[in-house]
């Protein structure tokens, strides 16, 4: 299998891990929108070529999965996209590892309308909240695939205050803000498709003045991990230093507790795509950490 003239090993690709905690009675999907590769991430045009694009993306969507699976109330993992090569690496993931979460691919939705065909964010969520819905899912958390520093823990903290409907008869909705655009880096909702969703900028405000509406109880979390999603040259920076900073700390505390909470960060796709010199010397020095690497490799 290849993309723009090179290879990519599915066999070598992805490794789940199973959580053998006890699971949630609620019934729980996670849902990941993922655009074609070859248009993906072009804000990060000025550093990454669309091949180093497509293998951002893919590395970062591969260690977002690896988190999913140790998060023991995620029962089903829905992948929204249109992408060929997306298709056929999940399909031979779940070829490979056919005991753990399920993963499902939902084509991305289409609106027509008068002038183009648009498709984004905003419809791949709701339809798959009201996909979910039908099949009596009763929860659905919604992780962007540009949040690589996303923990296990992070997401079950998110999950567990949306776990009580007869609190909330109308629905829950939990949001975790964006750290710098005021946007909605994660929803976690009961039921999957208690409202339209409305993605972009300053789209926290906007989530909770809906939900509100709609009697919805609401409930907002921070995140370091999901607060960061990779758009910009300015936040692939921030991203290798964070990763460093973590290499750092394990390899000063190899035997500590976080170092045994798998996937360590630092053995990710993400950062070993980023400890690549050349990518490395393109990203804006946003601190010493990243010039360490820089030094380093």
């Amino acid at each position: 299998m290849s993309f723009l003239g090179r290879k990519f090993d599915s066999r070598a690709w992805f490794v789940m891990t199973p959580n053998k905690a006890p699971r949630s009675s609620i019934s729980t999907a996670a849902v990941l929108p993922l655009k074609s590769l070859k248009n993906s991430k072009q804000r990060l045009a000025p550093v990454l070529n669309p091949q180093q694009r497509a293998e951002l993306t893919l590395a970062m969507l591969k260690d977002i999965l690896h988190t999913l699976t140790l998060c023991r109330d995620i029962h089903k993992i829905f992948i929204v996209t249109n992408d060929p090569i997306v298709k056929r690496l999940v399909e031979r993931i779940m070829g490979n590892n056919p005991q753990h979460q399920p993963i499902e691919l939902l084509a991305e939705p289409r609106k027509l309308s008068a002038e183009r065909v648009e498709s984004g964010l905003i419809n791949a969520i709701t339809h798959a909240g009201k996909v979910l819905a039908k099949r009596n899912i009763q929860r659905m958390i919604f992780i962007p695939a540009d949040v690589p520093l996303v923990r296990p823990e992070e997401i079950q903290k998110i999950l567990n205050p949306v776990s009580d409907k007869t609190q909330a008869p109308n629905g829950v909705l939990n949001i975790v803000p964006a750290s710098a655009s005021g946007g909605s880096n994660c929803i976690s909702c009961m039921p999957p498709d208690c409202m339209n969703f409305s993605f972009g900028e300053q789209s926290f405000t906007r989530h909770i003045s809906i939900a509100r509406h709609l009697n919805l109880s609401t409930i907002t979390t921070h995140s370091a991990g999901l607060g960061l999603d990779v758009d910009t040259p300015e936040d692939l920076a921030q991203l290798a230093k964070r990763l460093f900073e973590q290499e750092s700390d394990l390899a000063a505390n190899p035997h500590s507790k976080s170092s045994n909470k798998a996937p360590n960060k630092v053995h990710s796709h993400t950062y070993q795509f980023l400890s690549s010199h050349s990518i490395l010397n393109a990203l804006p020095p946003a601190n010493r950490a990243v010039e360490s690497i820089r030094l380093r490799n």
